[in-house]
């Protein structure tokens, strides 16, 4: 397990040079032969941003190993909706398949070559979305290495070229799938549907501006994709309860799940189908249906200022 990684990595960067660094480090741990750096600008007139954009890319120069390095670096901040979706296009431009990280996803050594195997063998596979790193519900396991889900969890994980193209940030068929009752097809509870309804009414009017994840989960259940999901949890989340987060600013439970590394060789499902029960442990503790009925009307009044 412990050989050169093949896969392709892109890191999505911006101004956090102490998250940065560890995650290169666990980066170093498999020493990928091809690792892509897209590094977002710093904000106007903020001073603090642009030294801590330069110390960010300073670290740029303490890859130790032999590697082919491409680098993104923006001159202007196109912020965490468009950053990282400029920075996965930019990385597709240039790969078929690969893992992404942004600056507080670190991850066990383990998850690369999990990653690595299952682009393998899922590469031709157009029912698979995406593989995920993180294991929200730690204490729901079963005898397989990995099992399948509606849901798409972006805290470390691996897609190809093929899945990317698919995706679009403004979600323009919404209209056209809440018309043809897309959600009613896919979930049985009716405060599921009420849920992403107002999600995706909130991304389609733009009132959601600074997420780019429910986009990707739009585009899998349009075109009828799962996601894997692994056994256990294979990534840390560093960026809950700092100053500096974007939508992670408290510390909650998931940032205290513990990581357990996958143990190989990987024992595969012997069907490919959606577990109902994970489906519905994910739902009601990640997608809170009071939360956003509390957030929908607030975030139009903002639109509205």
């Amino acid at each position: 397990m412990k050989n050169q990684l093949k896969t392709p990595i892109l890191l999505i960067l911006f101004n956090r040079p102490d998250c940065t660094a560890q995650v290169l480090d666990a980066v170093r741990s498999v020493q990928p032969k091809s690792l892509y750096i897209a590094i977002d600008g710093p904000r106007k007139e903020n001073g603090e941003d642009m030294r801590a954009c330069q110390r960010v890319k300073e670290l740029i120069e303490t890859i130790d190993w032999k590697c082919d390095v491409k680098t993104r670096i923006r001159k202007e901040n196109l912020g965490c909706k468009y950053g990282p979706v400029d920075a996965i296009r930019w990385f597709f431009q240039h790969v078929n398949e690969g893992i992404i990280l942004e600056d507080d996803i670190i991850p066990d050594m383990s998850f690369f070559y999990f990653c690595q195997g299952l682009l393998e063998k899922y590469r031709y596979d157009t029912h698979i979305g995406l593989i995920s790193g993180d294991n929200f519900i730690h204490n729901y396991t079963g005898r397989y290495s990995y099992f399948f889900s509606k849901y798409s969890q972006t805290n470390g994980w691996a897609t190809w070229r093929r899945v990317w193209k698919l995706y679009d940030i403004h979600i323009k068929r919404w209209p056209e799938m809440k018309k043809a009752h897309l959600l009613d097809k896919l979930f049985p509870n009716i405060w599921t549907r009420v849920y992403w309804t107002l999600i995706f009414d909130a991304v389609y009017n733009n009132e959601i501006q600074s997420a780019w994840d429910y986009q990707w989960t739009f585009s899998s259940w349009v075109h009828g994709l799962f996601s894997i999901m692994p056994k256990t949890n294979l990534i840390r989340n560093i960026g809950f309860g700092r100053k500096d987060a974007t939508h992670t600013k408290r510390i909650n439970w998931i940032s205290r799940i513990p990581v357990i590394p996958m143990k190989f060789p990987l024992v595969h499902p012997e069907q490919k189908v959606v577990d109902p029960a994970f489906d519905e442990l994910l739902q009601k503790r990640m997608y809170i249906l009071w939360k956003e009925l509390v957030m929908n009307p607030y975030r139009k009044w903002r639109t509205f200022l």
